[in-house]
């Protein structure tokens, strides 16, 4: 029955994306996008539900785990080219879809051929891999002009555009530091509550993404602003607005070597 299942799935591609947004908490708006793998074997009658990571462990089991993630990554593309969003788009990619002739300048390709591919970053789950597979695979997806998004404490040896952590990550304030350096996006992900977002802030957190902005949607639906921020200055102000506020300019000479004391 399940290698049937899959066939069909593989067949009639019964899978899609949902688009889950990535907000700017001092622009306090979107800022990009997430996709979320979602099956649909509902479609087809006598076909069980089966949620995507059961679907990736049969088609491992199968020896069919390329040919899936190849799918995903071709429905991916074709979603993002639906929707004309200007935002960036990060792409959940496995690297086991890379091999052979399939490379990270072929799913570029087709992007290109879809008019999307300077908004697509690959999500890539960097500790899945060897420091050297990483970063040969980040490179080339480099090479081929998409951007590196990056999940999993080797990060720091891929140069990535963006990193992925969990809100309940230990040393976020060190992590936000470490990203801002290196010139990277630091996005929090499984924000659920309003109340959560000030201490985002006070860490030094920017983005964030969560089911507090809604849940994901077939189409890119910028959340509400009044359910997310409150409606009035003082619900902003509860939400801690005044760690939106940029620090003060500090020379980086320190007091004794500042220019104007020179």
């Amino acid at each position: 029955m399940l290698p049937r299942m899959l066939n069909a799935v593989l067949e009639f591609e019964l899978i899609t994306v949902d688009f889950v947004p990535i907000v700017s908490l001092q622009q306090r708006r979107v800022v990009a996008w997430r996709l979320e793998r979602r099956t649909q074997t509902e479609l087809l009658a006598g076909l069980p539900p089966l949620t995507p990571e059961r679907l990736a462990t049969l088609a491992r089991e199968e020896g069919r785990a390329a040919c899936l993630e190849r799918l995903w990554q071709k429905v991916s593309i074709e979603r993002v080219a639906r929707f004309a969003s200007p935002e960036p788009v990060l792409v959940p990619t496995e690297s086991a879809a890379f091999e052979g002739a399939w490379r990270p300048i072929s799913l570029a390709r087709l992007a290109r051929a879809h008019g999307v591919h300077a908004r697509v970053a690959l999500e890539l789950d960097v500790d899945a891999q060897s420091t050297v597979a990483r970063r040969r695979l980040t490179a080339e997806v480099r090479l081929a002009g998409l951007g590196v998004a990056a999940r999993g404490e080797g990060w720091r040896d891929v140069l990535p555009h963006w990193v992925l952590a969990e809100r309940r990550a230990a040393g976020l304030s060190a992590l936000a530091a470490d990203t801002f350096v290196r010139d990277a996006r630091l996005v929090i992900t499984g924000v659920d509550r309003r109340e959560q977002l000030r201490g985002l802030c006070e860490a030094g957190v920017d983005y964030v993404t969560g089911d507090v902005f809604g849940r994901p949607g077939r189409a890119p639906t910028r959340p509400d602003a009044a359910l997310v921020w409150g409606a009035s200055r003082e619900a902003e102000l509860a939400l801690g607005a005044a760690a939106y506020e940029p620090p003060a300019e500090r020379s980086v000479f320190g007091p004794r070597y500042a220019p104007e004391a020179i």
